[in-house]
C-alpha cells in the first residue's frame, strides 16, 4: 500500500507541475496577445488577395459569400499589381494598363455583407522604389493624392501599401484623415533604410498613418520584423496588424 500511495503521490506532484506549467503558458501567450495588439480596437479577420484572380474565376459573390461563412470582416486587395482594377484618369493618364473594373462590384457585395474592403496601392511605390516595370510612367506626389482620392470615391474604407516615401505617407494620411478613411502602412525591415533616404526616420513617417501592419510571411521568415512593428506600434501608439 505504501509503495502505491508513493506512486500516486508522484501522480499527482506530476499533474500540478504539468497544470503549473499550462498556466505559465497561457499567461505568456495572452501577454504576447496584448503585446501585439495594443491599441487595437478590435481583431479582425480577413483576407489579402495580391491580385484579382480568384475573384474572376469564382465570381464576386461566390467570393464575398465565402469570406463571409469564414467570418471575415475585412477584404484587402491589391487593385494595381499589373493592370489597375478600377476607374482611374490618373493612372490613365499616366499610360498604365486598365484591367476592367473588379473593384466596385467587390465594395457593393462586401459591403452588403457588412465587410470592409481595404484597396492595397503598394505598386506605386514599387514604380519609384524599385522601377517596377509594368506598362506606364512612375506616378508623382501629386498623382498620389489624386489616386487615393478616386479610391475614396469609389467608397474603400481603407488604403494600404508599403514603401511609400515619407513624404507621400504624410500627404496620404491627411487625405485619409479628412475623409474618415483608414490608412495602413505595411512595415518592412528596410522601411528604416528608405526613410532615412528620404530624410525622414521610421517614427516620423510612421506617425503618419492610422495601422501599422506585418505581414506573416514577414513573420516567419524572421520573428524579428514582427517585434519591430510591435515596438514601432507601442511608441507612436498605433494599432499593429499582423
Amino acid at each position: 500500500m505504501k509503495g502505491n500511495e508513493k506512486v500516486n503521490k508522484k501522480i499527482v506532484e506530476s499533474k500540478k507541475i504539468m497544470f503549473y506549467m499550462r498556466i505559465n503558458i497561457m499567461k505568456k501567450f495572452i501577454a504576447l496577445l496584448i503585446f501585439l495588439f495594443p491599441f487595437a480596437n478590435a481583431i479582425h479577420f480577413g483576407i489579402h488577395c495580391d491580385g484579382v484572380e480568384l475573384i474572376e474565376e469564382i465570381g464576386v459573390e461566390n467570393f464575398v459569400n465565402a469570406c463571409y461563412e469564414k467570418g471575415y470582416d475585412a477584404i484587402l486587395i491589391n487593385v494595381m499589381l499589373w493592370k489597375y482594377y478600377f476607374e482611374s484618369p490618373t493612372l490613365e493618364n499616366l499610360g498604365w494598363e486598365f484591367g476592367g473594373d473588379s473593384l466596385k462590384p467587390l465594395i457593393q457585395e462586401a459591403h452588403s455583407k457588412g465587410i470592409k474592403v481595404f484597396a492595397d496601392v503598394q505598386t506605386l511605390a514599387w514604380k519609384v522604389r524599385e522601377d517596377y516595370d509594368n506598362p506606364g510612367r512612375k506616378p508623382t506626389k501629386e498623382d498620389v493624392a489624386n489616386i487615393v482620392l478616386e479610391l475614396i470615391e469609389y467608397g474603400v474604407d481603407g488604403i494600404s501599401e508599403e514603401l511609400f516615401p515619407a513624404e507621400w505617407m504624410e500627404e496620404v494620411y491627411m487625405i485619409c484623415n479628412e475623409h474618415n478613411v483608414t490608412y495602413i502602412h505595411k512595415h518592412i525591415p528596410f522601411d528604416v533604410v528608405f526613410f532615412y533616404f528620404d530624410e525622414s526616420t521610421a517614427f516620423e513617417a510612421y506617425s503618419n498613418c492610422n495601422i501599422i501592419m506585418t505581414e506573416d510571411y514577414y513573420m516567419n521568415d524572421d520573428l524579428a520584423r514582427n517585434e519591430m512593428s510591435a515596438g514601432f506600434c507601442n511608441s507612436l501608439n498605433k494599432e499593429l496588424w499582423i
